[in-house]
């Protein structure tokens, strides 16, 4: 997979679960693009991490994935300054630590890994909506 690729995907795969998500909830907001309603869904893009090669890489694409995001226009970005969840925690749902995303003012969680295996990249995406609990428990 391409990094554009991967990109794309994580874009797409956000608006598409948004979507989903909001169209059979309907206590749930929607974001309709082009609307002038609009309202960006706040989204915290936690540091990827990157195993052995891949570590320069996951620094590299969490940076672009935080800038085509925002860029979107669908997505505020919440500034990572101001994370209050441990930068190694998990990407397991029972691993994050959501009250502190919560606090954050997170709709919206952005976590992977990436690694490399014979000159290719490899990557586990996770996207999650936040809410305010009951939480997942392992």
């Amino acid at each position: 997979m391409t990094l554009r690729s991967f990109l794309l995907a994580l874009v797409t795969l956000a608006s598409t679960n948004r979507a989903l998500a909001t169209s059979s909830t309907p206590e749930r907001p929607a974001i309709v693009v082009g609307s002038p309603d609009l309202r960006p869904l706040p989204i915290a893009v936690a540091g990827f991490a990157g195993e052995g090669d891949a570590r320069d890489l996951a620094v590299e694409v969490t940076a672009t994935v935080r800038s085509d995001l925002s860029l979107s226009g669908v997505f505020e970005v919440i500034d990572p300054k101001g994370f209050l969840a441990d930068p190694d925690e998990g990407l397991a749902p029972t691993e994050v630590a959501w009250r502190r995303w919560v606090d954050v003012g997170a709709d919206g969680l952005v976590k992977a890994a990436l690694r490399t295996e014979g000159g290719e990249l490899f990557g586990d995406l996770h996207i999650y909506e936040v809410r305010p609990g009951p939480w997942p428990t392992g």
